[in-house]
């Protein structure tokens, strides 16, 4: 017999989902689909860059769709926090 307590399957990968951050990828697809969601603005992941060490996305976009984005950069922000989680998500959108 073993001793010690069960542990819950959920429990023994907490050590890892305090520790991993998302990768440049998933963030980058999520703000993809964040902004078509929220605006109707279809843009490519070519199109944007992740700073994971400062959490900021960088847009490559015409400066009218960049001026449309940054006037709902708080709820793209609150959307992709709710998405990514409050440590993975970007912190700024430039």
């Amino acid at each position: 017999m073993r001793g010690g307590e069960l542990k819950k399957v959920s429990d023994l990968f907490s050590k890892y989902r305090e520790k991993l951050i998302a990768p440049q990828s998933s963030v980058v697809s999520a703000l993809v689909e964040v902004v078509d969601d929220l605006m109707g603005i279809k843009i490519k992941p070519e199109q944007v860059d992740y700073s994971t060490s400062t959490r900021t996305l960088h847009l490559r976009l015409p400066a009218v769709l960049r001026q449309e984005i940054q006037r709902n950069k708080g709820d793209i922000l609150l959307h992709l926090k709710g998405r990514l989680g409050e440590r993975n998500a970007p912190k700024e959108l430039v």
